[in-house]
């Protein structure tokens, strides 16, 4: 057996003895077959630190859930309303026209004019969420309406 995954069992082993039973230390580690027979029995060796755990990796870019956004891990206020209205905008692959919005975050009885209004809003939300942004993080034009905030 590699010697790294020796030391991780043991490491292992002795993070997992100091949850179970507090005040006690771990000093061996034995691993048993199914057949019974002993396979492994190593020492762990005295001062042995358990190895930290992993430290989640941080978020990256847009998340949604049904009720709210984050970005990068972090809550990011914006009205349940428009909350379908941004996750299209970040899965597009490029600008979207307020006609093509219109068709794939709201309803039939929405115009367009309705759907302006709530980018509007979106652009506002997003500017208050993300104060220190100093572009523009959701543009429109001709083409259609683009956020620029993805990652």
């Amino acid at each position: 057996m590699p010697t790294d995954a020796i030391h991780s069992l043991q490491s292992a082993a002795r993070h997992a003895a100091s949850h179970i039973a507090r005040g006690h230390t771990a000093g061996r580690v034995v691993v048993y077959g199914t057949d019974g027979r002993k396979i492994l029995d190593v020492m762990i060796p005295l001062g042995m630190e358990p190895t930290p755990e992993k430290q989640p990796r941080p978020a990256v870019g847009w998340g949604f859930t049904q009720n709210g956004a984050t970005f990068g891990g972090k809550s990011v206020e914006i009205a349940t309303s428009r909350l379908s209205l941004l996750r299209v905008l970040v899965e597009a692959p490029g600008p979207l026209t307020a006609k093509e919005l219109t068709e794939k975050v709201f309803d039939s009885e929405t115009d367009e004019a309705n759907t302006r209004y709530h980018i509007r809003e979106l652009k506002r939300e997003l500017k208050a969420a993300f104060p220190g942004f100093e572009e523009e993080l959701l543009e429109g034009g001709a083409e259609g309406y683009r956020l620029k905030l993805r990652r």
